[in-house]
């Protein structure tokens, strides 16, 4: 092996191993251990993240990621590992490492401190120093939230990172760094100028020096430090590429395959494509503004809070054992598959975290509506695929707002949600769109990291929307969750059209739409109740 390929996701960490050639040698998916009762649910240790790491490459190193199939070449021969992950986490490091857990990127912390340092620099102000709606997820709204509660941590901070990738980089050569796509989710980096914004720090409750320095995705951090690549079975002369944030790993497997906007359905997901710095997408319809990991141009992101995370948060409520809720993943996206538009009447509003677009309301929560009697297990799990349809056509329409025409083009599908059987085809009847799967749509996002990888660009791009018979390939042992496992059908090497000459779908979109808008005040009542 070459190259070592992590992924620090929201549910597991994924490790591929590549040779020199850019072909996929072995790979190990390493799912995150059960929270230990009494946490916040959005809060984590962050040494679960390069605990998780660090099973996964002693996987490979121990030829445990091949079962039954050709041992593996073993680490001996790598060169570089690069990285990717979830963003948005506010990571405070002291003199000796982690202070106290991460605070998730969904997490909300609002307060009267934060309120103050709105009217102090103004909303308007602070959208237009940002590009991006200020909100109570963003890292100011945190580390004023901190400063109130645990004032000792901050006063012994002396490093924020500021994804889940930063940390594993961090832990595996001591240098800190956040590359341009992560830190424009902060809520304190202006994504047009590229760096982070005096104005903001000196309003927080932090010194200026302490954000890690913006760096481009492709930068070298350094050699892994000796007792790291120990510990992981790796040579000492192993380089660490930084790495970029889950989004920016999209936009980089969109443009190896040459497509212009892309859709991710992963735990969480997203819609996004790329412009230059001066079209941002539009802040208040919930399009964030982001900035390319090694280019001097724009992401525009419409997020999903909830994708396949609704998948198995249903699949725990039919089941508390993990093999029953592995045959019933299997089963039930074929047996709702065979669901004509007219037969489901009932309408799911995935809202589980909250939602930030095409609205911004933390308060949104997960709905039901049309149960009657005869609704069973199949025509609950088709509700929640069709909500999570409806979710992405909406932030389609966001995405869209101020464009202008668009030229009809497929769309790039990527993520464990689009390997569910019938998924993809259900994306397309809903949204009226053409959805072209990315090959191994899970992995896709990771594989787009060997451009990162010196010497490799010259390499036909591996991130390519195959669009002919999926090719034999090895299977990854895939220890994770059921919904976010990769399902048998779908490899990839297709095209998915609209099925339908009608647009059979409008009329439970507007039923979709009109549910948030008619019970968000029930909603709110509820969450300020609980």
């Amino acid at each position: 092996m070459h190259v070592l390929l992590a992924d620090i996701g929201t549910g597991s960490v994924k490790v591929e191993g590549y040779s020199q050639d850019a072909e996929v040698v072995e790979r190990v998916v390493e799912p995150y251990p059960d929270r230990a009762p009494g946490g916040r649910d959005d809060e984590l240790d962050p040494e679960v993240w390069y605990d998780a790491f660090r099973r996964a490459v002693r996987s490979l190193a121990d030829g445990n990621a091949g079962a039954g199939r050709t041992p593996p070449t073993g680490l001996d021969s790598v060169k570089y590992i690069v990285l990717t992950g979830q963003m948005q986490n506010l990571i405070l490091l002291g003199e000796n490492g982690p202070l106290r857990n991460a605070v998730l990127y969904y997490a909300q912390r609002p307060g009267e401190r934060y309120r103050r340092f709105l009217d102090r620099i103004g909303s308007d102000r602070l959208t237009g120093l940002i590009r991006n709606t200020p909100d109570t997820a963003q890292f100011p709204a945190k580390l004023l939230h901190l400063a109130e509660e645990e004032p000792e941590v901050l006063a012994a901070v002396r490093t924020i990172l500021c994804g889940a990738h930063d940390y594993v980089a961090w832990r595996l050569t001591g240098h800190a760094g956040t590359d341009p796509t992560t830190a424009a989710t902060t809520g304190m980096m202006n994504p047009v100028g590229g760096d982070w914004v005096p104005e903001i720090l000196r309003e927080l409750p932090i010194d200026a020096e302490t954000p890690a320095p913006i760096v481009p995705g492709d930068r070298d951090m350094g050699p892994i430090q000796p007792e790291r690549a120990e510990e992981l079975g790796l040579p000492p002369d192993v380089r660490v590429i930084h790495g970029v944030g889950d989004v920016g790993a999209s936009v980089l497997a969109m443009e190896a395959t040459g497509h212009r906007r892309s859709c991710y359905l992963g735990t969480s997901g997203w819609v996004l494509d790329t412009g230059p710095l001066d079209h941002p997408g539009d802040p208040e319809r919930g399009v964030f503004n982001l900035r390319h990991p090694v280019r001097n141009e724009l992401i525009r992101v419409a997020p999903l809070l909830t994708a396949t995370g609704a998948f198995d948060w249903l699949l725990e409520l039919f089941s508390p054992d993990t093999d029953a809720r592995t045959e019933l993943f299997e089963q039930l996206p074929r047996d709702a598959a065979r669901m004509t538009p007219e037969a489901g009447r009932v309408v799911f509003l995935p809202y589980l975290s909250g939602e930030r677009s095409p609205f911004k309301d933390p308060a949104a929560s997960g709905t039901f509506i049309g149960l009657t009697r005869g609704t069973g297990r199949i025509e609950l799990f088709r509700a929640v695929e069709e909500g999570v349809a409806f979710a992405v056509r909406s932030i389609l329409d966001a995405l869209d707002q101020g464009v202008g025409d668009r030229v009809p083009e497929p769309i790039l599908l990527s993520g464990g949600g689009a390997a569910v059987s019938g998924m993809p085809d259900l994306l397309a009847d809903v949204t009226g769109e053409t959805f072209e799967l990315a090959e191994e749509a899970r992995f896709s996002g990771t594989r787009a990291l060997l451009t990162l990888v010196p010497g490799t660009g010259s390499v036909a791009s591996p991130v390519r929307a195959a669009r002919t018979s999926p090719t034999a390939d090895s299977s990854p042992t895939v220890r994770t969750s059921p919904a976010q496992a990769s399902a048998p059908a779908q490899k990839g090497g297709r095209s998915f059209r609209p099925r339908y000459t009608e647009p059979v779908y409008d009329g439970k979109y507007r039923v979709f739409l009109d549910a948030y808008r008619k019970n968000r005040e029930l909603m709110h009542m509820l969450s300020e109740k609980t």
